[in-house]
């Protein structure tokens, strides 16, 4: 099954979803942790106002999705 964070050891998994985190967070996104939600990529974000929400996103090129 196709994963966002790839089928490697843990260590790299762990590596691709800081890398993932510091990519939306260069594309303006005010991401605070993200996981893997199917073969998406799960954000928690800080709104402006404070609040948390989540936004989904593709893995490659981090693009946002709309379900």
């Amino acid at each position: 099954a196709d994963t966002a964070f790839g089928d490697g050891t843990p260590e790299m998994r762990e590596f691709i979803a800081d890398s993932i985190l510091v990519r939306l967070q260069q594309q303006g996104v005010a991401a605070t942790d993200v996981e893997e939600w199917g073969d998406l990529v799960r954000a928690f974000v800080t709104n402006p106002d404070g609040t948390q929400s989540m936004q989904l996103f593709t893995p490659g090129l981090l693009q946002p999705v709309t379900l």
